[in-house]
């Protein structure tokens, strides 16, 4: 639409004021409400999320690494548009396929991704990646490298997720341990 700039001193065309409303919401950016959320502030527009969900609208937390509450009471990790994989993880540029893992819950515990580190032993030559939980913040070490997903948080019968990681993939590096020297 183009929309004729009054002259100065001239009569304003009937709907002239309608034509200009009609321009400049044509111009505000607004999402789909599939793919794209759009909130509206006093300050302005913010694009909250690029949903992966696609038709049928997800959600703006749904994607791989997703942490969700299962009909059993259980929880689980997983991609919900690749049911067999919570995800894909880069570690050190190389991309990893890390299975679904689903785990019951009775104390507050952290959702990691654990990237097993290669090794010399040809019966677990490690250099895989997993899921798991444990109940203490992790940090890498000589065997593992972890990458944090976020955490259930039980209080008393409540049970809340904590989605850390933004879903979508796992990017970690490890750079070796930090050895000491020998004196």
């Amino acid at each position: 639409m183009t929309l004729i700039r009054p002259i100065t001193g001239a009569r304003i065309p009937t709907g002239w004021f309608g034509q200009l409303w009609d321009e400049i919401m044509s111009n505000r950016v607004r999402g789909d409400g599939r793919t794209v959320a759009v909130i509206r502030t006093p300050t302005g527009a913010v694009i909250t999320s690029i949903n992966r969900g696609g038709i049928g609208g997800e959600g703006p937390r749904r994607g791989m690494f997703t942490i969700s509450a299962t009909e059993t009471g259980q929880f689980k990790v997983q991609d919900p548009n690749a049911k067999l994989t919570a995800g894909i993880a880069q570690i050190n540029g190389t991309f990893y396929t890390v299975p679904t893992a689903e785990f019951a819950v009775s104390a507050t515990c952290y959702v990691y991704v654990r990237y097993t580190l290669p090794t010399q032993d040809e019966d677990d030559p490690g250099d895989k990646a997993e899921i798991i939980t444990d109940a203490e913040l992790l940090q890498p070490n000589e065997q593992y490298a972890y990458g944090l997903i976020g955490r259930v948080i039980v209080d008393g019968e409540q049970k809340t997720i904590s989605q850390d990681h933004a879903p979508g993939t796992m990017i970690m590096w490890w750079q070796g341990p930090c050895w000491e020297e020998e004196e």
